[in-house]
């Protein structure tokens, strides 16, 4: 009988995209007296607290990590000093670093913001070094974190950060060692790995001894020497980092980073010598790129439009610092071929590369060489060229001969020119492969296929503005004939899960089986009122088990949208855009052009007489002169107003006069002009201050024939054009 091939057959599994790694993680800081300096250690071994700003750098990345995956990471950060009333304490316990779609760049804020406000603000004298129940600490917080995420397995991993040999006043340092050996047992028992990192500015603890313990201890790759805070410390927890993540991270020697094509993200990791420096990294273009809030030494540049090009720092202060460039290659998605295949037949195998939220785009003068291996049951490798198709789309053709499993793997590699001479890279970093059955014989005639219905995976579906939720319908098929459901699934045997984009499940809803069709009512968020989210689905089964020896192979796309999956799982649809019914968009646009029309008839208009304005202006100097009439007649010491080519002014506050030594300020005065090719026209409201509101003065001017302005105490004064 065949069994229902959803699972274990058809999907990739999510690791092959994401990785399967989960971090359970204890961060131990060492809050000693020879930390922050003490009667004992009068020079600090880091006064200005770069292992705090160490703990933010781990947080901020892991929640990188996390982002736009299904993964989650649990993180404790333990203090631990000695012989005060609290020698050890747990400010941060069992954080959850998971990502949500809703906030996409929360995590990041929620990391900074917790580092700010749990250890930067603390001061406390945790006095000496009690290590042994640092770890046994630790060995607790690990029990907490391993109960709260259940499921796959996780990895474990502590980061000890300590400038200080082991003491108490009621422990002989080899009692105390003796301890910690024994901690360090349970900790590889229950498959924890341990990183200690050494800080020896002042104490010299490590090259006195304490390095060489730890070192026989856990490992000499495990236990690392930070000679001192800064910039050791950052080098070295980037390094540790950088391994538990699989990355590699850049270290800038100099001022510059020459930045390399088709990146879809650079993250500039800052760790500055003292709180406060300042500096400045400055893009091809010349841009300066903003910088996230710094809290103490740490800061981070996040690029995502990258520019190909030398990005410069520029040094603000006096002060040193390290940088770290984290490069973020296109990621890598499986798209086909999927299930079964029949031996002897054509076909091609699709990777699709994406940079950032889109497929990427070859440029020509950066060319791609890209290849995918194919390896069958007898082991003998086959390299086939991958041709670029479009929106980031490789394939190539393939006719297996063989019967039974083929893996499929994608390489491909960027050439550049650069002033050191060609350069080659990796185009993408992902390990994501696909694999494919072969068979003899051609596929059953008891396969089944999903289709969408109403087919909306292309063009989209169309809602009313008003509506807020949408029909999902779906039939099944077997080959290219529409089956009864009554007669091949029993009820409810579907149930449709709505999906982010990374894989995630935001919601589950029920499949019922209304007149032949798989049928689901789903709620819509809106963006605005014209367009809605898009929609990512994906169909699972409460019951694997058919009738009649059938198996459901999918959903079936057609092959210009074959890579609308998420993850390549073949029971996915993604992409689904929700958009306005197009005849709404016609009345609503009909309606919006009617209520227009008269505005723009009206602009048109007004438009239409400043044109003839500025035309009739274009040979002559059109003024407007104020001047009193009976001590100057002709005008010679009039106010004169430019209104050259002006249709409209407003000149409120700009006309003063001296009148009987009274100043009168004209607080309305309002110029509208008309066409009038042989003699400028225009009409003047205006109303002196102290005169009512209500009150306004009115006149027409029409060639250079002057009149009188009213509403001054003196009937002297007059208007007139001079052009």
């Amino acid at each position: 009988m065949l069994r229902l091939l959803l699972v274990i057959t058809l999907i990739i599994p999510m690791t092959d995209v994401f990785g399967n790694t989960e971090f359970n993680i204890v961060l131990v800081i060492d809050e000693s007296g020879s930390m922050w300096g003490s009667r004992q250690h009068p020079q600090a071994n880091d006064k200005y607290r770069h292992r705090i700003s160490i703990i933010e750098n781990v947080l901020v990345r892991l929640a990188e990590h996390v982002k736009g995956t299904p993964l989650v990471h649990r993180l404790s950060v333990i203090e631990f000093g000695g012989d005060t009333t609290v020698s050890v304490a747990v400010p941060i316990s069992n954080f959850e670093l998971k990502y949500d779609p809703a906030k996409p760049d929360d995590m990041v804020s929620k990391a900074k913001l917790l580092v700010a406000s749990s250890l930067y603000s603390r001061k406390r004298n945790m006095g000496n070094t009690n290590t042994s129940l640092a770890i046994k600490t630790a060995l607790a917080e690990f029990k907490k974190l391993d109960a709260a995420r259940l499921g796959a397995p996780r990895e474990r991993q502590m980061l000890f950060i300590t400038d200080g040999r082991p003491y108490t006043y009621d422990q002989t340092l080899s009692a105390l060692q003796h301890d910690i050996k024994k901690h360090v047992k349970t900790l590889e028992q229950s498959k924890i790995n341990l990183w200690v990192v050494g800080l020896n500015d002042a104490s010299n603890y490590w090259n006195s001894g304490d390095g060489e313990f730890w070192e026989k201890l856990i490992g000499f790759d495990k236990a690392r020497l930070a000679q001192t805070s800064f910039p050791n410390i950052a080098t070295v927890v980037q390094n540790i980092l950088d391994q538990w993540l699989k990355v590699k991270s850049i270290s800038l020697s100099n001022d510059e980073y020459h930045s390399r094509p088709y990146l879809k993200q650079i993250i500039f990791n800052v760790h500055l010598s003292k709180p406060r420096n300042q500096l400045e990294i400055i893009d091809p273009k010349g841009q300066v790129i903003s910088q996230t809030r710094q809290q103490g030494t740490y800061v981070r540049y996040l690029v995502n439009n990258i520019i190909v090009g030398t990005y410069h720092i520029n040094k603000l202060s006096q002060s040193g610092y390290k940088i770290f460039v984290e490069e973020h290659a296109p990621t890598l998605t499986f798209i086909g071929p999927h299930g079964r295949i029949n031996q002897n037949v054509r076909n091609r195998i699709i990777f699709k590369v994406m940079q950032g939220e889109h497929g990427l785009q070859e440029l020509p003068q950066w060319p791609v060489k890209a290849k995918i291996s194919v390896i069958p049951p007898s082991g003998q490798q086959q390299i086939l060229p991958a041709f670029f198709e479009n929106d980031g789309k490789y394939s190539a053709h393939w006719t297996p001969i063989e019967i039974g499993q083929h893996k499929f793997s994608f390489q491909a590699k960027v050439n550049i020119q650069t002033t050191q001479g060609p350069k080659q890279y990796d185009l993408v970093n992902s390990g994501v492969s696909g694999s494919v059955e072969v068979q003899a014989t051609s596929m059953p005639k008891t396969a089944l296929w999903l289709h969408l219905e109403p087919p909306f995976h292309e063009e989209g579906l169309n809602l009313l503005p008003w509506a807020k939720t949408v029909t999902i319908k779906l039939s099944l098929y077997q080959g290219e004939e529409q089956v009864t459901l009554d007669d091949f699934v029993p009820k409810s045997w579907l149930k449709l899960e709505i999906m982010d984009k990374s894989g995630i499940s935001l919601s589950e809803h029920p499949l019922k089986i209304e007149n032949n069709y798989f049928v689901a009512e789903i709620p819509i968020k809106r963006d605005n009122w014209r367009t809605a989210e898009q929609l990512n689905l994906r169909v699972t089964t409460k019951n694997h088990q058919l009738t009649e020896n059938r198996a459901l192979y999918g959903i079936w796309l057609p092959a210009s949208i074959e890579d609308k999956r998420i993850s390549g799982d073949p029971m996915t649809v993604a992409d689904i855009d929700i958009k306005m019914s197009f005849l709404v968009v016609i009345i609503i646009t009909l309606i919006i052009i009617l209520l227009l029309f008269p505005i723009i008839i009206f602009g048109l208009q007004h438009l239409l007489i400043l044109f003839n304005i500025r035309g009739e202006d274009r040979s002559r100097t059109v003024n407007l002169l104020i001047y009193d009439g009976l001590n100057d007649p002709s005008a010679v010491t009039a106010k004169k107003i430019n209104i050259t080519g002006q249709y409209r002014s407003q000149l409120e506050g700009q006309i003063r006069l001296m009148i009987e030594g009274q100043s009168l300020v004209a607080d309305l005065f309002r110029i509208k002009r008309s066409t009038n090719l042989n003699s400028p026209q225009l009409t003047i409201e205006y109303r002196w201050q102290g005169e009512q509101k209500d009150k306004k003065h009115s006149l027409m001017l029409l060639g250079k024939i002057p009149k009188n302005l009213e509403g001054l105490p003196s009937g002297n004064y007059m208007i007139a054009l001079s052009y």
